[in-house]
């Protein structure tokens, strides 16, 4: 079955321990999983050297969260919601027919309504400079449905950064 698991990214949620990891997946398979996580774990190794820290680390956040939204979100738990809803009009969840904007539409909702709050317990504020003076503030996303069927979701994030003020007491 696809999906990660939901006990370890609460864990890694409520530690906020999500920002310190080089790569997360998981797929339908060990070796999707391992894969992708390998793949985001070498890209966050080489960016690295050189460059500049904060543009690394937003990449970074929006990876992980794509990765959380579509492994954890949707495949552990908004796509089992939206094939019983697709059960319940008798469509097929493999081929959604006139059923596919009204099925994309609750899928939307519903990962949007998890990640935003996920995103600010897990990775708001989490600092992208060497200094700590650059932040990740708000995450946008987009979610579709690519093809007529359920059984995936297309997930695009992005990662807006704010300016942390040093506060001096004399």
């Amino acid at each position: 079955a696809n999906g990660g698991d939901p006990g370890l990214l609460r864990q890694l949620t409520d530690e906020r321990l999500l920002q310190r990891l080089a790569g997360l997946a998981g797929w339908n398979t060990a070796a999707n999983t391992i894969g992708s996580a390998m793949a985001q774990a070498v890209c966050y190794a080489l960016g690295q050297v050189g460059g500049d820290r904060a543009e690394r680390m937003i990449a970074q956040y929006a990876f992980t969260a794509a990765r959380v939204v579509d492994d954890y979100f949707y495949q552990a738990g908004a796509r089992a919601e939206a094939t019983r809803r697709v059960a319940q009009m008798q469509a097929d969840p493999y081929f959604l027919g006139d059923h596919w904007e009204a099925t994309e539409a609750f899928v939307q909702e519903r990962l949007r309504s998890a990640a935003n709050p996920w995103y600010q317990r897990a990775l708001a504020g989490a600092p992208l400079s060497g200094e700590d003076r650059v932040v990740a503030e708000q995450m946008g996303c987009e979610v579709s449905l690519p093809w007529a069927r359920c059984f995936e979701v297309e997930v695009r994030t992005r990662v807006t950064t704010a300016q942390r003020t040093r506060v001096t007491h004399d």
